[in-house]
């Protein structure tokens, strides 16, 4: 005999078929978009900054200040005298501003002969500043038998442009190789120009 459905009670409904619901991609896919356009707008900004510092760093054309040492001429008491000059060839108002400097004569073997400091000063767009320095020779002896020295200038400066004002920094010129006059020469004055150096670990 085959089997008969039972019959349903009066108020029995079929339940209607609940599709589950879609995985949530639309809130993934916007916030990828959104990440994208952050992206792509700080790129931008990158760039536009990269550019405007390049086109400000072509207009300014900083350089470098450089030095000269004209003389050097020991004396008999102790002393020697030497002439440099500094200068800032900027064209754009870019100012320079020295602590004092220190000024060290040695010899070609490193030993310290000579000892002697110039105030500190600021040096506008090109400008030359001459430097007269009587330093003290600490070794008398060793300065009378040595026919070549080396001077080094160690001096802390700054850059300022337009009121700002950089934070300072160690920098030394170094003048190789200076012939020494004996007392009947006259004083070695060749100008040759000193090498600058700097040195980011002495912040000022």
């Amino acid at each position: 005999m085959a089997d008969s459905a039972l019959p349903r009670p009066p108020a029995y409904h079929q339940p209607a078929f609940i599709p589950p619901p879609p995985p949530r991609r639309r809130r993934r896919s916007c916030c990828y978009r959104c990440f994208c356009c952050c992206c792509c707008f700080l790129l931008i900004l990158i760039l536009l900054l990269a550019g405007s510092i390049t086109a400000f760093t072509l207009w300014l054309s900083p350089s470098l200040p450089s030095m000269h040492l004209n003389h050097l001429n020991p004396s008999n008491n102790g002393t020697m005298s030497l002439s440099l000059s500094v200068k800032n060839p900027n064209v754009r108002p870019i100012r320079f501003v020295y602590r004092a400097m220190n000024v060290r004569v040695t010899s070609k073997d490193g030993e310290l002969v000579g000892l002697g400091t110039v105030p500190g000063f600021s040096q506008g767009r090109r400008n030359t500043t001459g430097l007269k320095v009587n330093a003290k020779v600490v070794d008398v002896k060793e300065m009378k038998k040595e026919k070549v020295v080396n001077v080094w200038v160690d001096c802390y400066m700054g850059v300022l442009f337009q009121g700002v004002k950089s934070s300072e920094f160690g920098v030394t010129w170094f003048c190789d190789q200076v012939d020494v006059p004996t007392s009947d020469q006259a004083a070695a004055a060749d100008g040759r120009q000193c090498v600058l150096m700097f040195n980011f670990a002495k912040n000022g």
